[in-house]
């Protein structure tokens, strides 16, 4: 039999249960409110959950945990939701750490949910090619072909088509998928948690800031990068400025080099060109390649946002324009796509 005081506390806090769930019933913000609260914590848990199993290679448990949380997932929300980035955050962890044909296959499923849900998930298109790779290349090569649309530039599904064409030994394939490679410029992925320079990765767009300025931060933008071609970049100052050199800035994917010949100061007395080995160099991420005599060579995309920074011994006077002559070029992530090859 229970006593009175516990009697009187079931129904006070069933009353107060029942309050709570009338008021998220009927108050549309407080319910939002509530639900973006508590995701975010949900998936932190999920992701810690999931972790364990990941990291001892039971890739059978963090399938089922993983189709249950986007079964989760798709009774709570249609499409694209903050439940489904913790999902893509979970399924990024766990294909990470998949090495074997047998990890892909028993994480199929949770990938074929995955590119259901949305089709534009470009890695979810490419984990899915790798799990059915052994059953079925080509329909493997469909999801390839639709991940490079969603995102040309990108070189995890080319990589993905190599290792196709290797294990099919099919070199003319491999071939095709590099020439699409080096050439492609346009269509990287725009970071989830914040906006670089150019509101996404590509190989069509940087930019210059001239040091010192009294400009502030201005940036000087040039869309129209060219691959493989010695190229003259100009730029114009609102008006003519005194520099010591300058800042290029790139958002370019990994794996691009830029082969800088030498830069035109253009002044009221002439032109003044200075070959780009003359200046100092300093850069966020990128490297410094062995290249041609004269020539400054930079590895760069090794960050989604990459400064370099050319500062030269002494300044140069109301600069009125100034022209970088670079050339662009694509690394190649296998013998086969090298130009000797192709």
């Amino acid at each position: 039999m229970i006593n009175r005081p516990i009697k009187f506390f079931l129904l006070f806090l069933l009353g107060v249960i029942f309050l709570v769930v009338s008021y998220l019933a009927i108050n549309a913000d407080m319910r939002r409110y509530v639900f973006t609260r508590i995701v975010p914590a949900y998936n932190l848990y999920q992701i810690v959950s999931i972790r364990q199993h990941v990291r001892s290679r039971d890739f059978p448990v963090v399938a089922d945990k993983l189709i249950s949380y986007i079964d989760l997932a798709k009774k709570l929300s249609s499409g694209k939701s903050q439940m489904l980035l913790g999902v893509y955050d979970a399924v990024d962890l766990a294909a990470s750490k998949a090495i074997t044909q047998d990890d892909f296959n028993e994480l199929e499923n949770v990938f074929n949910e995955l590119v259901n849900i949305d089709p534009s998930l470009y890695k979810a298109r490419v984990w899915l090619a790798r799990s059915i790779s052994d059953s079925s290349y080509e329909d493997a090569l469909k999801h390839i072909d639709k991940a490079i649309e969603i995102s040309p530039v990108q070189d995890i599904a080319y990589r993905e088509a190599i290792r196709i064409s290797q294990k099919t030994n099919n070199v003319q394939l491999a071939r095709q998928y590099c020439t699409r490679y080096l050439k492609s410029q346009f269509g990287g992925e725009l970071p989830r948690n914040y906006r670089n320079f150019f509101g996404g990765t590509s190989i069509r767009n940087f930019a210059i800031q001239l040091t010192p300025t009294t400009e502030g931060n201005k940036f000087y933008p040039n869309a129209g990068i060219q691959l493989d071609d010695d190229i003259e970049y100009e730029f114009i100052p609102v008006k003519p400025v005194d520099i010591n050199g300058m800042n290029l800035l790139f958002s370019l994917p990994s794996g691009t080099i830029a082969k800088i010949s030498n830069i035109s100061f253009y002044s009221n007395k002439g032109v003044k060109v200075i070959p780009a080995v003359e200046f100092s160099v300093s850069s966020s991420d990128a490297y410094i390649l062995e290249g041609e005599e004269n020539k400054l060579k930079l590895l760069l995309g090794e960050n989604d946002d990459e400064i370099i920074r050319l500062r030269y011994k002494s300044s140069i006077y109301s600069v009125s324009k100034i022209v970088v002559q670079i050339n662009f070029s694509r690394l190649p992530f296998s013998n086969i796509c090298q130009t000797k090859h192709l």
